[in-house]
């Protein structure tokens, strides 16, 4: 007989007892992983929907930017209020367009809205060149893909100055 005793009121044999022990332990091993994968997923959903599921990206509007339409150079200044700057979506105030066709320089109101990558603009009494409303996109950190609100050939205009360091592109 081996050194092991026999124990008549168990039920397992000596031989069947470690075995039963490492199905508990998996058992209880894999509850725990269980466990913890659902408070992982838990709190990664939340982090997810912080950007909507998509990348956040915060605008840089200071510093002018520069394209040419038509033949013609626009400048725009877009200014947004106080309550925008660096934020994620928000709207101008005091904005304008400056065309030049190398001999005169006109400016015009802007006013619109931005969230995100994409923007909305709208000029006060625009010449024949541009059109009253816009769809602006930006294609990078520095560039905007301007489209006439309905449609027409897009144009592009790139910010002239560097984004502050204190106004990080994204969140």
């Amino acid at each position: 007989m081996s050194k092991q005793a026999f124990n008549a009121n168990s039920r397992t044999p000596p031989q069947a007892q470690p075995q039963a022990l490492l199905q508990a332990q998996a058992q209880a091993l894999s509850r725990r992983q269980f466990m913890l994968g659902n408070v992982v997923a838990a709190m990664a959903v939340p982090l997810a929907g912080c950007a909507g599921g998509a990348e956040l990206f915060v605008p840089f509007f200071v510093f002018t930017f520069n394209g040419t339409t038509g033949g013609q150079s626009v400048s725009f200044f877009l200014d947004p209020e106080p309550a925008s700057v660096c934020k994620e979506n928000g709207r101008f105030q005091f904005s304008r367009v400056t065309v030049s066709d190398g001999v005169t320089s006109t400016q015009y109101d802007v006013a619109g809205t931005f969230s995100g990558r994409d923007l909305s603009l709208t000029i006060t009494n625009p010449p024949a060149l541009l059109a009253t409303a816009y769809d602006g996109h930006f294609i990078d950190d520095a560039t905007i893909t301007l489209t006439r609100s309905g449609g027409g050939s897009p144009f592009n205009v790139t910010r002239t100055g560097a984004r502050a360091a204190s106004c990080p592109a994204t969140g």
